[in-house]
């Protein structure tokens, strides 16, 4: 903890990105089970479209279809182009069983002690993303049908009054990215993009190579 006079240092630090968290390297598509990738980039990020590749098939309402191949090279584009690959988490689902994958990101926050005191402390509740899904591989292995739905948790900070200075606890807030049921190929994925604000979005992809029985 820190005297009252490094205040507006100690702020600024505890709200800068936090050190450490290095973007995990890109892996490619595993063989069986399902990988929830989370790229982070600016609005532009696929508008040249990723390359010249044709990689996006359109679901119809905002939501696409990527193939093993193009999500390869989505994922080399986007990080070319100055994008972050924040999460590439795999799981194995089981047929018709409900998998959950909790939002990952910690949040710290600057919180006043007493006696000019602060310290920063880290919040129970994490951001990120937040995936339910169900899912049922077909008789033949060829297709699969995916039941979802993905949120994104983040944190809206509070300010110290009269500045631009974070502090005190954040509140949580539940933005929807989308809940469906899609039938595609296996070893294939969904894609979703959502706008954050600030000429900033994130790239949600649902990629699936095998359901377990």
């Amino acid at each position: 903890m820190l005297r009252l006079a490094w205040v507006p240092l100690l702020l600024l630090a505890a709200c800068a990105p936090v050190a450490g968290r290095r973007a995990p390297p890109i892996p490619d598509p595993p063989d069986s089970g399902a990988v929830l990738y989370v790229l982070e980039g600016d609005d532009e990020l696929f508008d040249d479209g990723a390359g010249g590749y044709r990689i996006l098939s359109p679901f119809g309402d905002g939501h696409f279809w990527v193939g093993e191949q193009a999500l390869r090279s989505l994922l080399r584009w986007a990080c070319r182009r100055h994008g972050r690959l924040l999460r590439a988490e795999r799981f194995f689902p089981r047929d018709g069983q409900e998998v959950r994958l909790h939002p990952d990101e910690p949040v710290e926050y600057v919180e006043s002690a007493g006696d000019g005191l602060y310290c920063v402390r880290r919040c129970g509740t994490r951001a990120g993303l937040d995936l339910r899904m169900t899912a049922h591989q077909h008789k033949d292995g060829k297709y699969v049908d995916v039941n979802y739905t993905i949120k994104r948790v983040w944190a809206r900070r509070a300010c110290l009054a009269g500045t631009d200075l974070e502090a005190g606890a954040p509140r949580f807030e539940t933005q929807y990215v989308g809940s469906n049921k899609r039938t595609f190929p296996t070893r294939g994925s969904l894609l979703f993009v959502v706008h954050r604000g600030e000429g900033r979005m994130f790239a949600v992809l649902l990629y699936v190579a095998s359901v377990d029985p």
